[in-house]
């Protein structure tokens, strides 16, 4: 019964239906790259307010070389700012992976 089904989804001589596979693909992609600045949030906020200070700090204090000081303390923060989001994004990709094969495979 399968293999009857298949010719009339998939009719001999005629082209592929690929219009529903390109637009899951762009979807998905769009998906991803929207997890993807989601999950980098907590960098992207701490790493936008660290230079935000230092450009301060360099305004009020210009003879200092404050972004070559400030190497070993923005390593520090974003090790810090990954130890404290890793369990966070992890559960969230892991749900959003969940919610788009989910909906990939149950859309019929």
């Amino acid at each position: 019964g399968a293999l009857v089904q298949s010719y009339h989804l998939f009719v001999p001589g005629a082209p592929l239906p690929i219009g529903d596979l390109s637009a899951a693909a762009v979807r998905m992609l769009g998906q991803s790259f929207v997890l993807g600045m989601q999950i980098a949030a907590p960098f992207i906020v701490s790493g936008m307010m660290f230079y935000l200070g230092l450009g301060l700090l360099a305004r009020l204090m210009p003879q200092v070389q404050v972004f070559f000081i400030v190497v070993p303390i923005q390593l520090a923060l974003g090790f810090l700012v990954l130890a404290l989001t890793l369990s966070a994004g992890l559960m969230w990709f892991l749900g959003a992976f969940q919610t788009a094969f989910q909906g990939l495979f149950l859309a019929r």
